[in-house]
Order: C-alpha cells, then sequence, then structure tokens
C-alpha cells in the first residue's frame, strides 16, 4: 500500500489529535512538526486538508528529544 507516493510500513499509528493530548501540546504545534519534518506520518489521502495519521513511535522520539533539550536547557543556565 502507498500513500502520496511512499510506502507505508504497517506500524502502529496515532492521530494528531491523540499526538496533541500525549504531548500535552496543540493539535497546530503537533501538525507544524509534521510538516516540519520533525514527526514522521502520513495523509490518509492525497488532498490537502485530509487527516494526518502518526506513527506512534516517532511521536514518543519527538517526546524524548523535546525532553532532552529542555533538560539540556535548564542545566545550562544552571552552571
Amino acid at each position: 500500500m502507498t500513500r502520496e507516493g511512499k510506502q507505508v510500513i504497517d506500524k502502529p499509528v496515532i492521530s494528531a489529535d491523540d499526538a496533541a493530548k500525549f504531548l500535552g501540546t496543540s493539535k497546530k504545534t503537533v501538525l507544524r512538526a509534521f510538516h516540519e519534518g520533525h514527526i514522521k506520518g502520513y495523509r490518509l489521502s492525497l488532498a490537502p486538508k485530509s487527516p494526518v495519521v502518526l506513527y506512534t513511535e516517532s511521536v514518543e522520539l519527538f517526546d524524548r528529544r523535546r525532553k532532552e533539550r529542555q533538560i539540556a536547557a535548564i542545566e545550562s543556565n544552571n552552571p
């Protein structure tokens, strides 16, 4: 199966709404991260406004990296 000309791998997925709840952020922020390539996933159809489905492991990786950056920023401000 393909989406937008890309091979779709059978991996656990999560909706953008559920990803936003998991990350404690807005759906808009999640979609921005998807469009910038920070979170991997795909659209359900070729239509520009079609729903986005995100790979669960990509959302979890994004969360870990975000938390690591936050910790590093705090540590750099506390000598």
